[in-house]
């Protein structure tokens, strides 16, 4: 099956996810702590509350959590095969492992009430709304993605986010 997935993870001080590779794509929202990641190359970014790292299909990689204070992450979950179909697309930047995009404080907030939409989706989806489900999903992760490259698509997506009405969906592996 082809995984989907969004949600919440609250994590402890330590490591979190030691030389280890997925077989799925993970966009991940850095909500409160800090960490740091760090590619097989040797590369360490470090992590802070509102920053993206993105884990990528069969790529080995590590992250530690440095903070005392607790830590918690929003993530949406892709699987291979259609995280390969977003790369081919230009979708996903292969080259950018981590970064903070440029929001304000409210559409930080939007992105946060965004993955919660996401994550109550998990347990109500089915074949009948997979296909809308998997659209939010996937607008979601291209209007975060490209806030790291323009403030105008995040300023109109949230827009439109705030003004819509709460959404019930699943989300859960296939």
């Amino acid at each position: 099956g082809e995984t989907l997935g969004a949600g919440f993870l609250h994590k402890e001080k330590g490591e979190d996810f030691l030389d280890r590779a997925t077989d799925h794509y993970a966009l991940v929202y850095v909500i409160r702590g800090k960490g740091r990641y760090c590619e097989s190359n040797g590369k360490t970014h470090q992590l802070e509350e509102g920053m993206i790292f993105q884990r990528f299909p069969g790529v080995t990689h590590s992250n530690y959590i440095d903070s005392e204070q607790d830590w918690l992450e929003g993530f949406i979950a892709l699987g291979n095969h259609i995280y390969q179909a977003l790369k081919t697309m230009g979708v996903i930047d292969f080259s950018t492992v981590v970064y903070t995009p440029r929001v304000t404080d409210e559409q930080r907030m939007d992105i946060i009430k965004k993955f919660y939409q996401l994550a109550l989706a998990v347990t109500e989806i089915d074949e009948k709304n997979i296909l809308r489900f998997l659209a939010e999903e996937l607008e979601t992760l291209q209007n975060i993605l490209q806030a790291n490259h323009s403030s105008d698509i995040f300023d109109t997506y949230f827009s439109l986010v705030k003004n819509s009405p709460e959404l019930r969906y699943s989300l859960r592996d296939f």
